[in-house]
């Protein structure tokens, strides 16, 4: 359980910003009648049901983890079969199709919550409303989001999260279909985001980054500025795009573009930030405060190089690690993100000569790596970076790709009991991926030297 820093002083009054995630209580797991297909595949994540089968080795001789993912893991092997018939041509993608298919996978996902009576993922849903409640009510709650967040949180008082969501997954959709059709394409039918989508609320921000993305293709940074001060608002992942935008931007002699990318988020950080300052400045530095505060979590990639390793501790869970503090961790994050792109400017030529939605990307993707907390859902920003990097569609680097939620899945909340190396893999295929995408760049400048 996530632990929250003290109240502030203007939210005492109010009991629901007071609540913390250890306040919520678990609930009971309900027993039910319908088949085991159903009860499974709806993934009732709750963490009763984690903990019983982590100590219920088997069942019917068959390890109990591996039969409840078993239902996800079909439909990503049939995915994965499409993908190489699609990359054969023996099968034509269009965005119709691929729309069609994400509303009946999505809905049919949906309806088997609500039938099978396991409607509850854990409980930042329930959380998120609350926030969105007591917003409603007057009141600014204090919470780790940042506070545009808080006007897509009151939206599921009067509409579903899951269903809210969905309209979001649809720009990402039709965003990504633009820049990577087969891209789309793994995004949208990867069961293994379905629980993200319907029990988190990154759909909003994931798709404020690809329109980002796509716009600084098109090369209107007017509005790249835009989604990016509007991703920020509710998410702070989509504003790391920033240093490689404006390195590429100086390097270029753009002075008109990097001015309409500097007024257009500035404008949108400052009327989605300054008026919850002025309103309770507490509860506004109160989210800061927390991130700072938050300790390296299990499933960081800084856990895999402790020396002394509790590998059957459940992810999710605070480490108190001598060898990397809370200073440590940021530091190497603030590194990770900043030594690549100091050297890329040092080395203007090079620098000039790459792509530049590299340069814009992979830092993203690297704050995210080497973040001290790494949520499950993070692996939807990865996964769509990816997928719009990657330029010739090589069956390898698509089934790679295609297999991060599923190694996610594993991680977290432990559906494997060896989820340790599954977070080894997890973050090997990363450092892969990244390596991909910067080493053609530099053997191309080799080869034109």
């Amino acid at each position: 359980n996530r632990a929250t820093c003290a109240s502030v002083s203007s939210a005492k009054n109010n009991p629901e910003t007071n609540k913390s995630r250890k306040e919520y209580k678990r609930i009971p797991i309900k027993r039910s009648n319908h088949t085991f297909f159903l009860r499974n595949f709806t993934m009732p994540v709750i963490i009763q049901e984690f903990m019983e089968k982590l100590l219920i080795p088997a069942y019917n001789s068959v390890p109990r983890d591996f039969l409840f993912i078993l239902p996800y893991f079909l439909l990503f092997l049939i995915n994965s079969s499409l993908i190489v018939l699609i990359l054969k041509k023996k099968i034509n993608i269009s965005l119709s199709k691929i729309l069609l298919f994400t509303l009946f996978l999505r809905l049919f996902y949906l309806c088997l919550r609500i039938l099978t009576n396991q409607t509850i993922i854990d409980n930042d849903a329930q959380l998120f409303k609350d926030y969105g409640s007591s917003f409603l009510h007057g009141y600014y709650p204090a919470m780790e989001y940042p506070p545009g967040a808080l006007l897509y949180f009151s939206l599921f008082s009067y509409i579903p999260m899951p269903i809210l969501n969905l309209v979001f997954e649809i720009i990402t959709i039709i965003t990504l279909y633009k820049l990577n059709k087969i891209g789309s394409y793994i995004y949208a039918l990867n069961p293994f985001l379905l629980p993200i989508w319907y029990g988190k609320y990154e759909s909003l921000p994931v798709a404020l980054t690809v329109l980002a993305i796509f716009f600084i293709i098109r090369k209107k940074f007017f509005l790249v500025g835009l989604f990016i001060g509007l991703g920020f608002a509710t998410k702070w992942l989509p504003a790391v795009l920033l240093p490689g935008i404006f390195l590429w931007l100086l390097l270029q002699k753009k002075w008109r573009s990097l001015f309409s990318l500097s007024l257009s988020f500035t404008t949108i950080a400052i009327l989605f930030n300054l008026p919850f300052y002025l309103w309770n400045k507490y509860a506004f530095i109160h989210t800061y405060l927390f991130q700072q505060q938050r300790t390296m979590m299990a499933e960081s990639i800084y856990y895999l190089f402790q020396p002394v390793l509790q590998i059957n501790q459940a992810p999710w869970t605070d480490i108190n690690s001598s060898i990397f503090p809370k200073k440590i961790t940021m530091l190497m994050q603030i590194i990770a993100v900043s030594l690549p792109l100091s050297i890329l400017f040092l080395c203007k030529k090079t620098m000039k000569q790459c792509n530049n939605l590299t340069m814009v990307v992979f830092p993203m993707c690297l704050f995210i790596l080497f973040n001290r907390v790494f949520s499950p859902q993070f692996v939807v920003f990865l996964l769509i970076s990816y997928l719009i990097l990657l330029k010739e569609p090589k069956l390898k680097w698509l089934l790679l790709i295609n297999a991060l939620p599923f190694l996610t899945f594993l991680i977290w909340p432990v559906f494997f009991t060896n989820w340790y190396w599954c977070s080894w893999l997890f973050f090997a295929i990363n450092v892969a991926l990244i390596a991909k995408f910067l080493l053609p760049e530099k053997q191309l400048i080799r080869q034109e030297n």
